[in-house]
């Protein structure tokens, strides 16, 4: 129940209005940070001695922003850090990678051609 009520307050954190009036530069933003936070965990995986197929599988379950975003741009909104825009942004972008990131690892795995694992009955 806690993780419905969470989602359904970050949706309506987000201005649709925004949404839709910059949806090329959220667009642009949402890829280059699932894209860029792939890369960086799979990087610092490799580094601790996996794979390189494993560690950007793990970099892509690890890609979208956290949850913990959300209180540090609002923290930033309220210490006059970032603009009323950057606010905005922060929030659309932040929704949208956690909103997106499913389909992210199901396009990754499909690129590593990882097997999705059956669970034990």
């Amino acid at each position: 129940m806690f993780v419905a009520l969470f989602f359904v307050s970050i949706g309506m954190l987000v201005d649709l209005g925004f949404l839709l009036s910059h949806w090329y530069q959220v667009s642009a933003l949402i890829l280059l940070v699932l894209i860029t936070n792939t890369f960086i965990n799979g990087m610092i995986l490799r580094m601790l001695c996996d794979n390189w197929r494993d560690s950007i599988y793990a970099g892509t379950l690890l890609s979208e922003i956290g949850e913990f975003s959300f209180l540090l741009a609002a923290v930033g909104i309220q210490a006059h850090i970032i603009s009323d825009y950057g606010y905005q942004m922060t929030v659309v972008v932040i929704s949208m990678s956690l909103l997106i990131s499913p389909a992210w690892i199901m396009l990754v795995r499909r690129v590593l051609k990882i097997e999705q694992r059956k669970m034990p009955a």
